[in-house]
């Protein structure tokens, strides 16, 4: 799929850079990361949970989980991104996958158990760190002190991947829709807004990345209009 960007008054020259970067590396093909022999008695009954119910999106968790380590190798995130996308969703396992419409404030507290409960010693950290790192990101002032750099770029490229392999699958049928369209821009939105101020390169690949997504919905949505 050919996208192409250009700078504008928005958008500055080394942002637009590192955007056409990320392009170059087909960040939106998605690729199915090899399962490490560590993760496989883990992750393995992530197969059998649907996600986006009642949606007709076909996808399972540990796909998706797959899909994200990939995208997060094509990115060259490092090693711990990559394995905080490992255990990221292990505890659904016990809580479920609740498509992020139909999340409430509570199903934070069950998941924070549920990774105590499910998620390997010595990987607790690292889920911990995407827990607290992704209510931050959605307005949570009393995370902030748990946000780390790595935790950021999981959360986007988790989010991401969630994002596109959803409205990919909506363009393939020809159809569309608004309330999905708008959660999606909203959330990004909200996301890059409380990413500002914050230092690291990871951070900036990872308001890249969420900001990329606007372009490559639209260039899918086109497709169909």
């Amino acid at each position: 799929m050919h996208l192409e960007i250009r700078p504008d008054s928005a958008l500055d020259q080394a942002n637009w850079h590192h955007l056409q970067n990320l392009l170059a590396r087909e960040i939106f093909t998605p690729i199915y990361a090899e399962i490490p022999d560590f993760m496989k008695v883990f992750t393995k009954p992530l197969e059998a949970i649907q996600r986006f119910r009642d949606s007709g999106v076909k996808d399972n968790v540990l796909d998706h989980i797959r899909r994200s380590v990939g995208m997060a190798k094509k990115l060259e995130s490092g090693i711990t991104v990559e394995n905080t996308l490992w255990v990221h969703d292990l505890a659904e396992q016990i809580t479920g996958d609740t498509p992020v419409l139909l999340q409430k404030e509570d199903d934070g507290n069950a998941e924070l158990m549920a990774i105590h409960q499910i998620v390997p010693r010595q990987f607790i950290p690292l889920a911990l760190d995407f827990f607290h790192t992704q209510r931050f990101l959605k307005g949570k002032e009393e995370h902030s002190s748990y946000v780390t750099e790595n935790a950021v770029l999981a959360n986007a490229v988790d989010r991401t991947e969630g994002n596109t392999h959803f409205h990919r699958w909506q363009s393939s049928q020809g159809s569309r829709s608004q309330k999905h369209d708008d959660y999606t821009f909203n959330e990004i939105n909200k996301f890059t807004q409380r990413l500002v101020g914050l230092e690291g390169s990871k951070i900036q690949t990872a308001i890249s990345l969420l900001n990329l997504q606007k372009t490559y919905m639209i260039h899918l949505y086109g497709q169909i209009e």
